[in-house]
């Protein structure tokens, strides 16, 4: 398969609410946000081309995400938590993670996945089902197969009881599904990163 630079636009045509999902719709438009992807090298010169590739469609998915939820939180702070350690976490967090835990395990389901959150601090804020929700409009399992919980157990499969390190190197996911929340919540030039290393 021969990767090609993509370029997506999207913007959102009414007001989100992050606690119900039904308005986190993606439109293709000359509005708002351009998402650009490559694999900057072919498929013979990268030993994990199948899985890089599959990591940026999924960040693709997870990126419009973000601006849906980064808009939301700007006339609704109901999606904003403060975490233990005083850093703020957003659905946007929980979704990301969820979204590509689930579509990358789908594909490829032997590496293991480390990531930040878990969602036990997602229930006890009463998020839970807004993050469901938001990341059954956006994988790309069909959304009738997607259990509430399968979606919330893909939170919990980067978590440190998710798995134990063999002794010698192995190959494994690691996640931050936002990095550099605060930025995130300010908008506007403010720099954040949603990416999976392998």
């Amino acid at each position: 398969m021969n990767l090609q630079l993509s370029s997506l636009r999207f913007f959102r045509l009414n007001s989100i609410n992050p606690t119900s999902s039904s308005n986190f719709r993606h439109y293709h438009s000359s509005k708002l946000f351009t998402i650009k992807s490559s694999l900057p090298f072919s498929p013979q010169k990268a030993k994990y081309y199948k899985e890089l590739e599959a990591a940026v469609n999924v960040v693709n998915r997870a990126c419009r995400i973000c601006v849906d939820v980064q808009k939301s939180l700007f006339s609704d702070n109901k999606g904003v938590l403060e975490k233990n350690d005083n850093t703020p976490v957003t659905i946007a967090d929980f979704s990301v993670q969820a979204l590509i835990s689930l579509e990358l395990k789908n594909q490829f389901p032997s590496i293991p996945l480390v990531a930040e959150e878990d969602s036990a601090f997602l229930r006890s804020n009463n998020l839970a089902d807004a993050v469901v929700n938001v990341v059954k409009d956006n994988t790309s399992i069909a959304h009738e197969q997607l259990k509430d919980e399968e979606v919330l157990e893909a939170i919990d499969r980067g978590g440190s009881d998710a798995f134990a390190f063999e002794p010698k190197p192995a190959t494994y996911w690691v996640l931050d599904p936002i990095d550099g929340t605060r930025g995130f919540l300010k908008g506007g030039g403010a720099l954040y990163v949603v990416g999976p290393l392998l």
